[in-house]
């Protein structure tokens, strides 16, 4: 019989799984970013969750960071 934490935990990695991002790392408050992605970018994404075991919304989350660190000197030149 599994104990309760156990069943938790499997449902949080379920949702997860699905992309349902039901329980977050990201530190602090945060807003909400939508965008539209191409069918095979959403199923590469949906897979590499899957694989990875990662949520798709902290992968894109780190996605996201990353590409704001490569254009940091392109932001701080523009004086923002």
């Amino acid at each position: 019989m599994l104990s309760n934490v156990r069943k938790a935990t499997l449902l949080v990695d379920n949702c997860n799984s699905r992309g349902r991002d039901v329980v977050s790392n990201a530190k602090g408050k945060q807003v909400q970013v939508m965008g539209y992605y191409s069918p095979e970018t959403a199923k590469q994404l949906r897979r590499l969750s899957e694989v990875t075991r990662i949520s798709q919304a902290a992968l894109l989350r780190e996605a996201l960071d990353a590409l704001l660190q490569k254009y940091a000197g392109t932001l701080r030149k523009a004086g923002r």
